[in-house]
């Protein structure tokens, strides 16, 4: 998925935290923006880690972000990931 963030208020703790939350989801950020107070993050993210961002990015901001997501391509599950979804179902 291609996703966009977009936050308010912007300080280099916000862009900090927002980016470490992306990497846990295993997003690979495409380029980041800074105009006046308000920072736009764009990256590539797996839709099955976007469950409950929402939610997420609320707390972390206070609010004061947002997002959109569209779809952008298909990729193969690494290896770690394939393993532990397989383990799942057995």
């Amino acid at each position: 998925m291609a996703a966009d963030w977009q936050c308010l208020d912007y300080n280099e703790t916000v862009r900090k935290e927002k980016a470490f939350s992306l990497f846990r989801r295993r997003a690979r950020i495409q380029g980041m923006e800074t105009k006046g107070n308000l920072c736009t993050i764009n990256a590539e993210v797996p839709l099955a880690e976007m469950f409950g961002y929402a939610t997420a990015i609320r707390s972390l901001s206070k609010g004061r972000s947002s997002y959109s997501m569209e779809p952008s391509h298909f990729e193969e599950v690494p290896s770690q990931v394939k393993a532990a979804i397989l383990e799942q179902k057995a």
